[in-house]
């Protein structure tokens, strides 16, 4: 970044490095999901592994619920607001987040129809869209990130800073 007396840039770089921390949670919860959807093939799990399996489920589906409501919630309009021309490539990210819905309802569709083979094969496709998706989002965040000047840096900081405000609905996701 430009300047780097700025009071907005360490936590902006804060805030992306925790973005990336959560990024990798995220491919390593669908990961874990398909670890467990092999293992069925394997018969590795003891006791309940229908269980298992949608635990690790849930666990996925709140991580990816997490990782949508930051960047749609917080990240994005903070990035609109500081540059507007962003607003194009921010929607093209929205209309990927959407696509992520079809991915998962048709993952869980075909774990609770007891379709284990045709969920690992959805979770891992899933998985190679979400990953590559992730390096985009990345990427592009990076770019417009490192041309901020240091006003620009301060003025995002603040804006990330309004949005992550905690809200009833975030409440209730943390019981």
């Amino acid at each position: 970044m430009n300047g780097g007396a700025s009071t907005g840039e360490p936590a902006l770089t804060r805030d992306l490095a925790d973005r990336r921390a959560e990024d990798r949670a995220l491919g390593d919860a669908l990961a874990g999901l398909l670890g467990h959807l092999r293992g069925f093939a394997y018969a590795r799990f003891y006791g309940r592994p229908e269980e298992a399996l949608c635990d690790e489920a849930d666990r996925f589906v709140g991580r990816l619920a997490k990782h949508l409501r930051y960047v749609e919630e917080t990240l994005f309009p903070a990035l609109g607001q500081v540059e507007p021309r962003f607003a194009q490539d921010i929607e093209a990210l929205k209309n990927e987040h959407r696509r992520f819905d079809s991915y998962t309802r048709d993952l869980a569709v075909r774990i609770l129809g007891g379709d284990k083979e045709g969920a690992y094969e959805v979770g891992r496709t899933f998985l190679a869209v979400l990953l590559d998706h992730i390096r985009r989002e990345t990427a592009g965040v990076d770019r417009f990130v490192h041309c901020l000047d240091a006003f620009d840096a301060r003025r995002m900081s603040e804006a990330m800073a309004e949005g992550r405000r905690p809200s009833d609905r975030d409440e209730s996701l943390n019981r």
